[in-house]
């Protein structure tokens, strides 16, 4: 069995050049930014759709419409049973839009960054917490002071709450020395987001929000080298979870990282088939189609 601290400090590992055909994948992904890169209403509309899929893993009851309504015009579901669920879409957004101007800007991150990320996803379903080890605050990005588990069954449990501080100072300096030294590679680029996604999920170092926050950091480092930004579709959850499982038993971050290019892959085929007949047509047009498709969104096609 792995330990935190090997697993943690796993190398870089690289296989996708067995695993897929690099230029079909490049191909793709040129496709998609053709299609979209420089039309503003896409961005912010995909700003939204990343945040529904974030989301909706983490059990918020919104279709892909209603999320686009909440987030676009501040217009609710009638009969809202679950008000926390609309200000975790909400509060998301907000982190989504922080972590994408902070890789637009090129800036590096911090410890203090972590934790405000944290503070912002977690800042209207949390409370102050009280435990043998001290009080702390989801709201305002404090560090877990009890230990959790998390994930699908068997958990797992996250990292010993006194070495959390250490983790996280490690896990910042990964990404600050590494995240440039990638020459335009995609798939080192995707590589090392899904790496870090990874790691953070392992390390667990607040009382919630973790993998919200774990897909941020992700996104992070995509969109810091104008990558594409991936999703996990909600139908295959359970793969993610065993996919992430598999790549902590084995200390081997291909299992996970080989799952999440796929699920990059399949959004990739998705959007490019829905935007492409659109393509000289007003965005208002493509969005109704994409929308009136709820089901692609839970991986209900055929890729």
């Amino acid at each position: 069995m792995w330990s935190h601290e090997d697993f943690l400090t796993l190398p870089d590992t690289s296989f996708f050049g067995v695993e897929m055909d690099k230029k079909k994948f490049i191909a793709l992904s040129n496709s998609y930014l053709d299609l979209t890169q420089y039309d503003s209403d896409y961005i912010d509309f995909n700003k939204m759709s990343i945040t529904y899929h974030s989301c909706k893993l983490e059990g918020i009851p919104y279709s892909h419409a209603d999320t686009y309504m909440i987030l676009k015009h501040g217009i609710y579901p009638d009969n809202i049973q679950h008000p926390n669920y609309i200000t975790r879409l909400e509060d998301h957004h907000e982190a989504l839009k922080v972590v994408l101007e902070l890789a637009e800007q090129k800036k590096e991150l911090s410890v203090d960054t972590i934790q405000d990320l944290s503070a912002t996803i977690l800042k209207n379903e949390e409370k102050l917490y009280p435990s043998p080890n001290g009080t702390f605050d989801g709201r305002k990005g404090h560090f877990r002071r009890v230990n959790v588990s998390y994930g699908i069954e068997p958990r797992r449990s996250g990292i010993d709450f006194h070495v959390i501080p250490s983790h996280v100072a490690s896990l910042v300096e990964d990404i600050n020395s590494r995240i440039k030294t990638f020459s335009g590679d995609i798939f080192k680029i995707y590589d090392f987001a899904f790496e870090i996604q990874l790691k953070t999920v392992t390390i667990h170092p607040f009382i919630n929000g973790n993998s919200r926050l774990s897909r941020l950091l992700m996104n992070y480092i995509q969109h810091y080298h104008q990558c594409t930004l991936s999703i996990i579709l909600l139908r295959d959850k359970p793969k993610y979870w065993k996919a992430l499982y598999q790549s902590q038993d084995t200390n081997d971050l291909k299992y996970f990282q080989s799952f999440m290019l796929n699920q990059t892959k399949k959004f990739l085929r998705t959007r490019v088939k829905q935007l492409s007949p659109q393509k000289e047509i007003c965005f208002e047009k493509t969005k109704e189609r994409i929308l009136d498709k709820d089901n692609s969104y839970q991986g209900e096609v055929s890729y």
